[in-house]
């Protein structure tokens, strides 16, 4: 009895003993020795369609028991936006809709895919694709260019029929102003402002080389090459800022004679100039009608007397005044014909030249005893026709392109000047 007694005490004094150790060991200096300790974190991130995600996942070690415990934090980021049109593409900074569904002028939808604007700022012609202006809803190819007018413009034309005011300017004369240079002149855009008539098709039609057409079998010419036409509608427009018609009545080889009241050409040309004011009346008010006459080589070579040319050319102009409402008449001066050609043998040089300043000073004299009269431009006289540069070579006494340029310039400005007056 007494042994086993003595046996407990030395098991209990041993586990004593045991758990004095274990007590020091946990009881010790920990200033150094943080109790836990953080080992590791990393963040994971996961997208969908229209949301971002981050995962942060923390991983923190018990230092004393070596256990390890790992905290998951989840967050979601900001919704991704997208256009509110096609849903797919990032939207334009300021607005709700992407570069390729926004509107070129603001920050609305544009009205559908392949337009460039909204229905605010989209012209109103629905087969259209440019910008509206402020006033009328329409661009500016399609819209009257009246300010504060709504209506669509005439086509070729800047205004609507209410505000448009063209003139008529006619065209006749022969060979030179019918159309006789080398070549049909490059480049050959159509003038803007202006428009050729077309009896044979009553039509309106874009104003470029060759002008004219054929009517009556040699009556009136067409399908010729450069003429001065295009160039003095274009220069008339740009100094005098009109709208203009041409009216092409022109024949080569024609005497004044020819061009009198009761003659086929006469009736012909009166009948053309009639239909082309008409058809313009259906696009706007008439403004001036002036006649731009480039003739007298003919008469030259037929030795036409200065009283005689001036009375019929005179006549001419009073009977188109009487028959279409001419305004005035414009002359471009013949230049030296007779004189400058090779074939003319019946004549000396000296005598041809006289033919020439014949018809010259008969035009000259013209405006200074009837001011319906208007000389446009001497430039045929004084130095076109003096120059072989200006010569067409496939023709002689008949102008190239550059030539014609040079006349259809100075002829178109003359007639501004005339028609601000």
């Amino acid at each position: 009895m007494k042994q086993h007694i003595i046996r407990l005490c030395v098991l209990l004094l041993a586990v004593l003993l045991c758990l004095s150790v274990v007590g020091c060991t946990a009881g010790g200096d920990t200033s150094s020795t943080p109790s836990h300790e953080t080992q590791t974190s990393a963040i994971h991130s996961s997208t969908t369609a229209d949301t971002t995600t981050d995962t942060t996942a923390v991983t923190t070690t018990n230092t004393t028991t070596g256990v390890n415990t790992t905290a998951t934090t989840v967050t979601a980021a900001p919704t991704k936006a997208l256009c509110a049109a096609c849903g797919k593409a990032t939207p334009v900074s300021g607005s709700a809709y992407c570069a390729g569904c926004k509107c070129a002028a603001c920050n609305d939808r544009k009205v559908a895919e392949g337009d460039k604007f909204c229905a605010k700022h989209a012209c109103v012609l629905p087969s259209c694709q440019e910008k509206a202006t402020v006033d009328n809803g329409y661009c500016a190819q399609h819209g009257c260019a009246q300010a504060g007018c709504a209506k669509q413009k005439e086509t070729d034309f800047a205004y609507c029929t209410s505000h448009n005011v063209i003139d008529i300017l006619i065209f006749a004369g022969q060979s030179n102003m019918a159309g006789a240079t080398e070549s049909i002149p490059y480049p050959n855009d159509p003038v803007k402002g202006a428009v050729e008539f077309r009896y044979l098709t009553n039509m309106l039609q874009p104003l470029t080389h060759p002008v004219g057409e054929v009517l009556g079998g040699d009556l009136l010419t067409g399908v010729n090459k450069g003429s001065p036409v295009p160039y003095t509608c274009d220069a008339y427009i740009k100094a005098s800022g009109r709208q203009a018609v041409a009216i092409h009545v022109a024949q080569g080889a024609t005497k004044i004679a020819e061009w009198l009241k009761g003659t086929d050409r006469y009736t012909l040309a009166v009948d053309k100039i009639k239909a082309g004011i008409k058809l313009a009346k259906q696009h706007g008010k008439i403004g001036h009608i002036y006649c731009v006459w480039l003739q007298g080589e003919s008469d030259a070579i037929d030795r036409t007397s200065k009283e005689t040319y001036m009375q019929r050319l005179t006549q001419f102009k009073n009977d188109l005044k009487k028959d279409v409402g001419l305004e005035k008449f414009g002359i471009i001066e013949v230049g030296y014909f007779a004189y400058t050609v090779d074939w003319l043998t019946d004549r000396t040089k000296e005598d041809a030249k006289q033919c020439d300043e014949t018809i010259m000073q008969a035009q000259e004299e013209l405006p200074k005893v009837d001011s319906d009269f208007v000389m446009l431009t001497q430039i045929c006289k004084t130095k076109l026709s003096l120059d072989n540069a200006y010569e067409n070579p496939l023709a002689d006494g008949h102008y190239t392109n550059k030539g014609v340029a040079i006349i259809g310039e100075e002829a178109g400005k003359a007639l501004a000047k005339l028609a601000k007056e």
